[in-house]
């Protein structure tokens, strides 16, 4: 996009990730699509289900926040379009970004929910899963419970 001028900031990159949920949509067909962000894109995805409520049967968001006012949108973004969701959801994070996402977990209106920080320090977004730290094993855990108890 940098190369080509067109607009490349983490707010430009919601019609990408949109844009990815619908050809997944309609090349496979998939009788059940969840979506998984890391970081910002997290944000995105939780925004787009929030804007289009029937698109994903689930969201799992690692280290997801308010990562775009920068950019011009308001403080409360995603939290805003996250209210709207009633599907299930998983949020995973380091341990000090919990202050980064609570109020976006609160706001989501589903019983069907699982929050986990990490008992180390953690790390930041979906490298959290990764086998070369020590509390990777523990994430992968709590995610296939969140998999296996609403899907």
């Amino acid at each position: 996009a940098q190369e080509s001028g067109k607009p490349h900031s983490p707010v430009d990159a919601l019609l990408d990730v949109k844009a990815a949920i619908n050809y997944a949509i309609s090349t496979y067909e998939p009788p059940l699509l969840l979506a998984l962000g890391s970081s910002y894109s997290s944000g995105l995805i939780l925004r787009i289900a929030g804007d289009s409520p029937t698109l994903l049967d689930g969201i799992i968001a690692f280290s997801p926040g308010e990562y775009f006012a920068q950019e011009g949108m308001p403080y409360d973004w995603i939290e805003q379009a996250a209210s709207q969701i009633t599907i299930p959801v998983f949020f995973a994070s380091a341990r000090n970004e919990k202050y980064a996402w609570e109020k976006i977990f609160k706001s989501i209106n589903t019983s069907s929910k699982i929050s986990y920080t990490s008992i180390s320090n953690g790390h930041h977004g979906a490298r959290s899963l990764w086998k070369r730290y020590q509390d990777s094993e523990e994430h992968w855990r709590v995610m296939e419970t969140f998999l296996k108890s609403f899907f």
